[in-house]
């Protein structure tokens, strides 16, 4: 019971109080004032002698990207808008504001280094670059520009500059100049000229051949010369036939002769003459009743001379018959040869048709490319031409895809130093500082101060004190 009784007397007496806390600072005061007043005279000292720092500020706005003008365009519009402006162009316009030809201009412009100084003028700019800052403002499409220097007039002229000098980079860059116009208003000029002559000699031509749909017309004179072949070998076989019958007819026409014998007419032609049929079956029976004539009455008589003239007769008409026959067909003959000679002609002027409609067709088809390819050419430089026309405008106007929403303003207080934050925080900063020193060189000290450093550092056990009597 002892041991643990003298360890918690041993622990009570090493509690330490307020008092013998705050003491730490009264031993160790002359510490805690000198870094005390270092802190607040080094901050002080920063606010008197440091040169004052200023910033200006200035906004703008980014404008949505301009398409390409379109000359044939139905819309009566000749710039189209897109709304939405994307991370990509916001992030262009910032490096194209912090590169190097634009601060290099400005450097120029405000006698920043010497043009002749190339190490000078890397200088200027990187320190420019540096005091320079652009950054995009969330949900929004602003970029806000900031500039710090050391004169405010001046650092307000330079991010002026800093914008104009963007805005005409921007049109260097991505503009076209008046050169291009000058070649598109050229090329335009020539090709208006060509389109203008190829429409006048595609209209003479289509006017002299007369086509209106060459491929259908020449589609007709194939049918037409398909046709009058299909008609060509009607007639040769015609003719043909007709040849051969008057062959077959003469032959039986010279087999007749003109005495009393009769040969017959062969199965051939009567099919074809059906009158010769009824003169066949006729003179068959003028040959019976001639022959009962002579069978039954004298040779001199008049019934035997009444037949024998009776058949004469029939067979001098089936004799003329047959010559009038062949008349006929002879006619029908020379027909045939006369359509067959008029067909190979209407076929070879369907032909040479044919062949001046190709050469016309083709003659039109090589006009109509070269029209073509001069509309197409025309309307190309033409729609070029606008665009450049625009840009050269946009270059007058100083167009670019940004806006001007705020000018730097000149600052009426500078941005660093500020002196009664810088000496509001010093002071704090200084009280804390004090202390932590304190503490630190208190616990570092060996020696012996307050009755808790006998038990803290000896272990002896304390009793009690008196205080000094003398004091």
């Amino acid at each position: 019971m002892e041991p643990i009784a003298s360890n918690k007397l041993q622990q009570k007496e090493q509690n330490q109080t307020i008092r013998d806390i705050v003491s730490i600072f009264f031993i160790k005061k002359t510490l805690f004032i000198v870094s005390f007043c270092a802190v607040v005279l080094t901050a002080l000292a920063v606010v008197l002698l440091y040169p004052p720092i200023y910033e200006v500020n200035a906004k703008l706005v980014i404008k949505p990207q301009i398409e390409t003008p379109v000359v044939f365009d139905k819309d009566v519009s000749r710039v189209n808008y897109e709304n939405r402006v994307d991370s990509q162009m916001i992030n262009t316009v910032i490096e194209l504001l912090k590169s190097e030809p634009v601060m290099t201009n400005v450097v120029l412009a405000h006698d920043l280094a010497s043009h002749d100084d190339e190490l000078a003028l890397q200088k200027a700019v990187f320190k420019l670059s540096g005091a320079f800052k652009a950054e995009p403002l969330s949900l929004s499409n602003i970029i806000q520009l900031k500039l710090r220097g050391g004169n405010p007039d001046e650092i307000v002229s330079q991010l002026n500059t800093i914008i104009d000098t963007y805005i005409s980079y921007h049109i260097n860059v991505n503009q076209t100049s008046k050169s291009s116009l000058d070649f598109f208003d050229k090329q335009t000029s020539t090709f208006q000229s060509r389109f203008k002559q190829l429409t006048n000699d595609l209209a003479d031509e289509s006017q002299r051949v007369n086509v209106a749909n060459p491929q259908l017309q020449k589609e007709n004179l194939l049918q037409l010369i398909r046709n009058l072949e299909y008609r060509k070998a009607e007639v040769a076989m015609d003719t043909s036939s007709l040849r051969e019958r008057i062959v077959l007819i003469s032959k039986t026409k010279k087999n007749i002769r003109g005495d009393d014998k009769w040969v017959g007419i062969p199965r051939e032609i009567l099919d074809s003459f059906p009158a010769l049929i009824e003169m066949s079956k006729a003179i068959a029976q003028l040959i019976i009743n001639k022959q009962r004539a002579m069978s039954d009455y004298l040779p001199d008589s008049k019934a035997v001379i009444d037949a024998e003239s009776q058949y004469k007769n029939m067979h001098k008409q089936i004799h003329s018959q047959m010559r009038q026959i062949i008349d006929e067909l002879d006619t029908k003959l020379q027909g045939r040869i006369a359509e067959s000679k008029e067909l190979d002609l209407k076929v070879a002027e369907a032909k040479a048709e044919l062949g001046r409609l190709t050469a016309s067709s083709i003659n039109l088809e090589r006009l109509q490319l070269e029209h073509n390819l001069a509309k197409n050419n025309y309307t190309l430089y033409s729609t070029k031409r606008e665009e450049a026309r625009i840009n050269l405008e946009k270059d007058q106007a100083l167009f670019a895809n940004v806006s001007i929403a705020t000018r730097p303003v000149k600052p009426l207080v500078p941005w660093f130093p500020q002196k009664t934050k810088i000496m509001l925080m010093a002071i704090v900063l200084a009280f804390f500082l004090a202390m932590g020193l304190c503490i630190a060189a208190y616990s570092l000290d060996q020696r012996v101060v307050m009755p808790n450093d006998i038990i803290s550092k000896t272990n002896i056990r304390y009793l009690g004190s008196l205080d000094d009597m003398s004091a």
